[in-house]
């Protein structure tokens, strides 16, 4: 771990806030000691093995993690936040039915705004 990428750090700890995880969980699910671990979030690169443990680890794709260091992205990560992938990593797991509850939902919320 010689560069220092502070966004990808940034980027990890927000997910975890928004999920809730801590930070001892979070090594332990990656198979990292908490020190380790720190100085990733601190913005040191981990390797690629650690690197895909921690994508795996989050539930989030590998280029929303680094949109901030890549060119080649998708419009849909290069735009989206934390919780926007959350969000749609829980929504792909609901039936048809509940997906369909959660697009009216949608729908509502966004035209309470106009």
């Amino acid at each position: 771990m010689s560069e220092k990428y502070p966004d990808f750090g940034s980027r990890v700890r927000e997910i975890l806030r928004a999920k809730g995880i801590t930070i001892e969980k979070f090594s332990e699910a990656v198979g990292v000691t908490e020190n380790f671990m720190a100085k990733i979030l601190s913005g040191y690169a981990p390797s690629f093995h650690n690197f895909i443990k921690i994508v795996d680890a989050l539930g989030v794709s590998a280029d929303f993690l680094l949109q901030d260091y890549i060119t080649a992205t998708s419009d849909e990560a290069i735009n989206a936040n934390p919780k926007d992938a959350i969000m749609a990593k829980m929504f792909s797991s609901l039936t048809e039915p509940q997906k369909d509850e959660v697009l009216h939902l949608v729908n509502f919320l966004n035209n309470e705004k106009d």
